[in-house]
């Protein structure tokens, strides 16, 4: 097999970032768009600025590995802003507690039905239409179903 010399990543999304992070000398594929908004205000990621090269689809050169992490929404004609993720955040932080407790861990401890399959369900369903792979999304739907089918036993 072939050494793995040059990469490409396609998404910036926190599992982009995530990545993209601990490939050295990826080329990051985007519209010119998002280049320039990139470049303007650097892509942050645990307070630490994180410096990448910034290709569009026309300048872009074959690679050996290319990471594609883009939101399963834009093949459904869902248009999240960049700043998405911010946004939920910055909502939400006001409402969690330290002594919080996720819904569907108070279902599981209730032994009463979760919303897996509005959330995780979806996802799944969603990336089968479109042919995307969700492992990490898979292995928690079927243990958390695993544990409602012990909840009478």
């Amino acid at each position: 097999m072939k050494k793995i010399e040059t990469s490409a990543l396609i998404g910036l999304g926190a599992l982009g970032i995530l990545f993209g992070r601990k490939m050295p000398g990826v080329k990051v594929i985007a519209d010119a768009e998002r280049v320039a908004r990139y470049s303007a205000q650097p892509v942050v990621c645990n307070g630490r600025e994180c410096r990448f090269d910034y290709v569009t689809p026309e300048q872009g050169q074959p690679v050996d590995l290319v990471l594609v992490a883009v939101k399963a929404t834009v093949p459904e004609g869902v248009k999240l802003p960049a700043d998405n993720h911010k946004a939920f955040l910055e909502s939400m932080a006001p409402a969690f507690k330290p002594d919080g407790m996720p819904s569907m861990r108070q279902d599981v401890l209730a032994r009463r039905p979760t919303e897996v399959e509005q959330f995780a369900g979806v996802v799944r369903r969603l990336a089968q239409k479109h042919g995307m792979p969700t492992p990490a999304n898979d292995f928690f739907y079927e243990k958390i179903r695993e544990i409602e089918a012990n909840y009478n036993k």
